[in-house]
Formats: structure tokens, sequence, C-alpha cells
């Protein structure tokens, strides 16, 4: 098979050999059984191995036991392990043409200028994906919070709507309570000083109300430091959902302070929200 197309309705899951990429594997399998979907575990080549080399039986390996870890933690989930060859980034976003979400580990001991002019290959994805993209660091400790919280930025950016979305979401499948932390240095001087939420963040709260009418909302509006704010929520919440940026550009990788600082220093995983329902094209792989 050629294409894509299985992936409909699938958690990808991109993996590499560093105890983040594991931590990865984890949350998305459990992402998976919540969600009831398949889990798709995939590794990406920079050129074709060939048989019998040694990279494509570590490659093959990799795979094996990032499927094997998975399927321990979660035996209902049915999972798929695919080996790609290419850009990394490249084979990430295609993928994410069909897939629900898209995970990936983060390095948080690396910084951006540690990956050269191209940057980091989740700075790409998280610009260009068609899907919310999942990153967890080597912080999260896989162990479930007291508070059961989801917890959501608001910058009045229009992917703030879709990030409350999704947040929302999260938190009915997991039976949790939903957090809104305010960016009000982004807010105008009037809907900051009132004493209500913003006109856009209260109908947006309404709509996801009807929605999901068992959720427990929660607006923080007096937060000093919206991006620290949101860094200090991660220690206590087990996802923070935040709206991102995109780019028609496919090099651009400037996904801004906050997506970054959170994506590195976020003790629970973060999901990254931005432009939906794009379309890419096949991506080629081989089954293992």
């Amino acid at each position: 098979m050629s294409t894509t197309d299985h992936l409909t309705h699938r958690i990808v899951v991109g993996v590499n050999a560093s105890p983040s990429s594991r931590a990865a594997v984890t949350w998305a399998a459990r992402q998976a059984r919540r969600r009831r979907c398949d889990l798709i575990i995939t590794h990406v080549d920079p050129v074709a191995p060939v048989p019998g080399h040694a990279a494509l039986t570590s490659s093959r390996s990799l795979l094996d036991a990032s499927a094997t870890a998975a399927s321990s933690s979660q035996p209902t989930v049915p999972v798929t392990a695919l080996l790609l060859t290419g850009s990394a980034s490249d084979q990430l976003i295609k993928l994410s043409a069909n897939a629900l979400l898209l995970v990936m580990g983060i390095d948080d001991g690396r910084t951006r200028s540690d990956y050269g002019a191209l940057g980091a290959v989740e700075d790409r994805v998280v610009m260009h994906s068609d899907c919310p993209v999942v990153t967890v660091s080597g912080r999260w400790d896989g162990m479930s919070r007291l508070e059961h919280r989801v917890v959501v930025g608001w910058s009045d950016e229009p992917s703030s709507c879709r990030a409350l979305r999704e947040a929302a979401a999260e938190a009915q499948l997991r039976h949790a309570s939903l957090t809104i932390v305010l960016d009000t240095a982004h807010l105008t001087a009037t809907s900051a000083a009132a004493p209500d939420p913003p006109v856009g963040l209260a109908q947006a709260v309404q709509s996801v109300r009807r929605a999901h009418p068992a959720v427990a909302i929660d607006v923080k509006s007096s937060v000093p430091d919206y991006l620290q704010g949101l860094v200090g929520q991660t220690t206590s919440a087990e996802l923070i959902v935040i709206g991102c940026p995109h780019s028609d550009d496919r090099w651009s990788i400037r996904v801004g302070v906050t997506v970054d600082t959170l994506m590195r220093q976020a003790v629970c995983p973060v999901m990254l929200v931005g432009q939906v329902g794009a379309t890419a094209g096949p991506s080629g792989y081989i089954a293992t």
C-alpha cells in the first residue's frame, strides 16, 4: 500500500531512540485507548535502508520495541509500525493529513540553536501539521494528576477558539475540569480591565459548555505573566492546550516564544492546535 488512506481516524506517533520518544509512545497509546482508535508508530530514516544492513535492522528493532511497549501498556489498542524514508518533518506532516493527532517526543535538554538553520523537526511539524500536535518531553513522569485538570491558553487569536474546543473535548474524555488562562497582554485594554471574560471568550465558552455540559470550566484572568503562568500550570495539569501559528512557507519554523517555551519546559504533555482540514499528498512506507 502506498497511501495514507488507512490512517484516517488514527493517532500517529513519531519515534527515535530518545527517552522522550518512549514517553511519547506511552502517552499516545493511552490516548488511542481513550479515543478508541488505532495507533500508528513510525520512524523515518533519512535514506532508504539497504536490506540486511545494520541501519535497517536497528530501525526495525526500534519500531518493534516501540510497538511492543504500546501493546503491553494498552493491550486493546490496535498498533501498526511504519518505516518511512526521507525528511522526518516532511513525512510526519504528510501523515498528519489523515490523523486525529500527531505525537512527538521532545528532547528538552537541547535548545533550538543546537539544531542549526533548519531547526528542530518538531518546530517545522508544528508549523505545518494538518492535525493537532502533542509534544511529550522527558519531564513527563507518566503519572495521573490529583487535580485531574486540562489547561488551555487564550490570547484572542483565531487559533484560540480551536484550542479551546480541543481542550474541552480532552477534558470530557478524561472526566477532568478545564482551566482557561488568559493572555491579558494581548487582550484589549477594555476587555482586560473588565471583571467578566472578554466577549470573544465568553461566546466560545458558551459554545463549549453546550457541547460538553459535564465539563467544569474555570477562567484565570489574574496571571501576571501569561507564559510563565502556563508553564507553572504544567506541574499539576494532565495536558496543556495552546493555539499555534501556521505558515504557507514550507520552510518556516517560527513557532514563537510561547510555543517554543512550552514544548521544552512543560512538565506535562502539550497539545498545539493550528490549521486543520488541509490535505497532503501520499507518503510511501515499509510496513514492519
